[in-house]
């Protein structure tokens, strides 16, 4: 009884929508327009419409639909807001690069002195660069499908942009690498130091090895981290050959500990 009722709404549906229907999937067919932002009014005048219906499938299936075209509209659209928000975040990480450069710590979007909001924003930095990585690495795998289908169907996708966001990524490198050597100039004994150097580090080569591309500044700031990462390995490799003094055999304080590797044994101290 209830898909009796079901059917017969669907039904009922597409006679009385009929008109609405036919004139929508034409406007549909015929649009162009030279740029993704004029398709947002389609796309929310068609969802608007659709939304009346009982079952968008069903009823539709009784016309001439243009369900390939308006799914590329929908598709389009959300990947050039992909990019869009990429872009603004390769934007951010560029500004905070620059007031690195300048040492304008008061137009920084961050405070150098707190460990713990440098932490937090490398951390963020590193998650939006996955993110954006792999929803890049997607579109530039189904290029070649969904190239063709764009232009069959005149919708004016960027293309470009996302080579040029993809390039653009190197920017989370830049300013990752840039807040670490900022941070660790001003805390050049912080128990954090080493940790940050070697993420730094591994981090910069994965977004070189994604962007396929490097930089004269890039490369700088890469060799900086290095010869950071080195000194703070001759100064750890120092202090294990040095002769440990006995109160801090006995008691180290967390910063010693950390320095001298969990893999450190502290020997008893044996009273004479």
């Amino acid at each position: 009884m209830q898909t009796s009722k079901f059917y017969a709404a669907v039904q009922e549906e597409s006679e009385r929508f009929r008109e609405p229907i036919e004139a929508l999937s034409e406007e549909i067919r015929e649009f162009e327009a030279g740029d993704m932002s004029e398709y947002h009014g389609l796309l929310e005048r068609t969802e608007k419409f659709l939304g009346q219906l009982t079952d968008e499938g069903l009823v539709l299936k009784n016309f001439s639909w243009p369900e390939d075209k308006i799914n590329s509209i929908r598709e389009a659209l959300k990947r050039n807001l992909m990019l869009q928000k990429v872009a603004t975040q390769q934007q951010e990480h560029a500004g905070m690069l620059e007031a690195l450069k300048a040492r304008q710590d008061g137009e920084l979007p961050l405070d150098l002195r707190d460990p713990r909001e440098v932490e937090k924003w490398l951390v963020q930095s590193m998650d939006q660069f996955t993110q954006s990585s792999k929803a890049l690495d997607h579109l530039k795998r189904t290029l070649e499908e969904t190239r063709p289908r764009y232009y069959k169907h005149s919708i004016p996708f960027p293309f470009d942009t996302l080579t040029q966001v993809g390039a653009g990524c190197l920017l989370y490198a830049k300013a990752h690498m840039s807040v670490i050597l900022g941070f660790i100039a001003g805390h050049p004994t912080s128990p954090l130091r080493r940790n940050m150097l070697r993420r730094g580090f591994e981090f910069a080569f994965r977004v070189q090895q994604f962007a396929n591309l490097t930089d004269d500044g890039a490369t700088e700031l890469v060799e900086q981290i290095f010869a950071q990462l080195e000194a703070t390995h001759q100064q750890t490799m120092d202090q294990l050959r040095s002769p440990t003094p006995r109160n801090l055999r006995k008691h180290p304080t967390p910063a010693v500990a950390q320095q001298l590797g969990s893999s450190a044994v502290l020997e008893p101290i044996v009273e004479e």
